[in-house]
């Protein structure tokens, strides 16, 4: 009933309309946000001294009431400097944010407050910047790194930040195999791990056996992050505390396993009570229907004024039964930021713009591309009969060419997007418009059922409505879908009309975004339709991510194949050559410092992808088609970088009363 009254609401609300033209969008504020590793960095580049820190008034009255330490005593000795996109911000207010279902307690929130080892920079990710690390060396052809921690930072609780915190996340977390059965992958580039060293307090070295050309845009994004706060965590940890005497905590939080309470523990995001380096902490438990984040009295970036940073005092997150309830909610302006995702893509954009004014708010783009309608064909299926037909392009091409592409692209997302297979974002040096990403993506019905018969399913059901397997039985498949995002449900629903046209019987099984990927990484699917991405503005997303690269069960093109490089052979399926291709150039793509190079290998990897059609797509997502709102009230957000909204520095946000 609930869900009823939400969209009649919207719909007498907000207007949802038919198809119609897409409604420009807002622009961001001018500027990147400057960043400056250290005072001294700051003093050389600019002649300019911080002479004085100040800070939040609510900090000035904990200091005056005893209950922390004045804020230069709080501040390391090299606080990085921060320059915000467009003016020195004001102290105060709370961010408003929401999500549906689980996303609002554990998804979004880590794109916004998470503090990696390095960061990427604010003006389109052009270049990688300092962030807990304050500066680096590599030496050895890219097989030795060391970095340098800044000086005197402290976790939120004001215990000192040392490399014994990124230590003991290798040695006691990364490295323990009840934890990781096998190292996480960004340790292991190759098939071995590094090794990594405590040189000082403030000094790490990381080293492996081959040059890792990957390793600083691994840190600009490494999660979970590659450190941990030892001193708290060491009380849950029995190479430092007796587990009989970690079982009585455990026990008396509701957990049966050791693993399940330290992950618990581990992740900061939803965890209260374990210490962070971020600007904003957890302050409420994450079952309340608002979860509370407070500001970080030991936060250590501050602006070019001095003033210790956030400006923002919190953070309050409301999960939300759907995407009707978000939209409901932002035009009321009771949102201050919500990313694209969540959004629905191009779907809810005209009401939102429409109601703009009422709501306080603007639509602004976030610059980052993707498909839609991407399906999965599980090619190791326990079934021989379906394990061959997947396996044979011949089949994949015919369910491709039985596609509607501009039929969905009009009713579904008004026409916004492109009819393409998995491709990049379009223009240099990724080129997603070029023809290869294009094959197979016009309507020929007559040229699939042509291939139907050709793979062995030329026969019919008496009533000629359905084809025969091989072996005799009706053909029927079922297709799950991830069903939190509701055009994949949508787009499904015309495919399973197009492909029982040329006589392919198709059961849609939508289920949440939890299940689906467990089902997913397990073989537990014949086929699977979601979002998809091979693509980005650094040569990064596209040879390393889970779309491309056969790393793990991730792999979206066979979770078996990936399965067995993730388990060095012991499990999964061994893969064909086309795979072991894509993986070795994967591997020289990690070790290879060039950007040049890595750019080469994404169009060979690419170039592979394409001719072997592994997955079918409907549309490719061009960028300037996607969105963030914005809330009038929120300053200072620089425009996001490609998947993060970290760059854009949410620390110098702030909340114009």
């Amino acid at each position: 009933m609930m869900r009823k009254l939400i969209v009649v609401l919207l719909a007498g609300t907000i207007c949802l309309i038919g198809a119609g033209p897409l409604l420009a969008v807002g622009e961001y504020p001018g500027g990147n946000v400057e960043i400056y590793p250290t005072l001294q960095a700051y003093e050389e580049a600019t002649g300019k001294r911080i002479e004085m820190f100040d800070e939040s008034p609510m900090l000035k009255e904990r200091v005056a009431a005893g209950e922390l330490p004045p804020v230069e005593e709080r501040l390391p000795e090299e606080p990085m400097v921060l320059d915000p996109a467009v003016k020195i911000g004001k102290y105060g207010g709370i961010l408003k944010q929401s999500w549906v279902g689980l996303q609002a307690t554990l998804g979004g929130i880590v794109d916004v407050i998470y503090e990696f080892p390095l960061t990427y920079s604010s003006d389109m990710m052009a270049s990688i910047e300092p962030n807990i690390f304050k500066s680096w060396k590599i030496s050895e052809e890219g097989r030795v790194f060391t970095f340098y921690i800044r000086e005197g930072m402290r976790w939120s609780d004001g215990h000192p930040f040392t490399a014994d915190d990124f230590m003991f996340w290798y040695e006691d977390i990364a490295l323990d195999k009840k934890l990781w059965p096998q190292p996480p992958l960004y340790l292991r580039p190759v098939k071995e791990a590094g090794e990594w060293e405590k040189i000082d307090e403030y000094t790490i070295r990381m080293s492996w056996p081959e040059p890792y050309g990957q390793l600083l845009e691994r840190l600009c994004r490494w999660r979970p992050v590659p450190y941990a706060p030892k001193h708290f965590l060491k009380q849950f940890h029995p190479n430092y505390t007796p587990m009989d005497e970690i079982e009585k905590v455990m026990k008396k939080e509701g957990y049966t396993t050791w693993i399940d309470f330290f992950s618990a523990k581990l992740d900061y995001c939803s965890s209260l009570g374990t210490p962070t380096m971020c600007a904003w902490v957890q302050a409420s438990e994450i079952t309340k229907p608002i979860i509370e984040m407070k500001r970080n009295p030991y936060y250590w970036k501050i602006d070019t004024e001095g003033n210790q940073l956030p400006y923002i005092d919190g953070i309050y997150r409301t999960a939300l039964a759907d995407v009707e309830a978000l939209i409901l909610k932002a035009v009321a302006g009771d949102i201050d930021i919500i990313m694209d995702d969540y959004l629905g893509l191009s779907e809810n954009i005209t009401p939102l713009k429409k109601n703009e004014e009422k709501g306080g708010y603007k639509i602004v783009p976030s610059f980052w591309g993707g498909e839609v309608g991407g399906v999965f064909f599980n090619m190791s299926h326990e079934d021989p009969v379906l394990r061959k037909l997947f396996r044979d392009k011949r089949f994949r091409i015919a369910l491709s060419v039985a596609m509607k592409r501009e039929e969905i692209n009009d009713v579904v997302f008004k026409g916004m997007y492109t009819p393409s297979q998995a491709a990049p974002p379009p223009g240099p040096p990724f080129h997603g418009e070029w023809p290869r990403f294009k094959v197979y993506t016009n309507y020929d019905p007559e040229f699939a059922n042509y291939l139907l018969d050709k793979v062995g399913l030329d026969k019919w059901n008496a009533e000629h409505t359905m084809r025969l397997r091989p072996d005799g039985k009706l053909l029927k498949l079922v297709l799950n879908v991830d069903a939190w995002w509701s055009p994949d449900v949508k787009i499904c629903e015309m495919l399973k009309k197009y492909w029982k046209d040329v006589g392919v019987e198709i059961t849609l099984k939508p289920i949440g975004v939890e299940l689906w990927e467990q089902r997913f990484m397990s073989g537990m699917y014949e086929m699977a339709v979601s979002q998809h991405t091979i693509g980005g503005f650094r040569p990064m997303f596209g040879a390393e991510n889970q779309e491309m690269s056969p790393f793990s069960a991730d792999f979206k093109p066979n979770w078996a194949w990936g399965l067995w490089y993730q388990t060095n052979g012991k499990e999964g399926e061994e893969p064909p050559p086309a795979i072991k291709e894509l993986h070795e150039l994967s591997i020289e793509f990690s070790h290879t410092l060039s950007r040049e190079r890595k750019i080469q290998i994404e169009r060979e990897m690419e170039r592979i992808d394409c001719e072997n059609l592994w997955k079918i797509i409907a549309l490719s997502i061009p960028p300037e088609t996607r969105f963030h709102l914005i809330v009038n009230r929120l300053k200072n957000v620089r425009k996001p970088c490609p998947m993060e909204m970290n760059p854009a520095q949410p620390s110098t946000w702030y909340i114009e009363k």
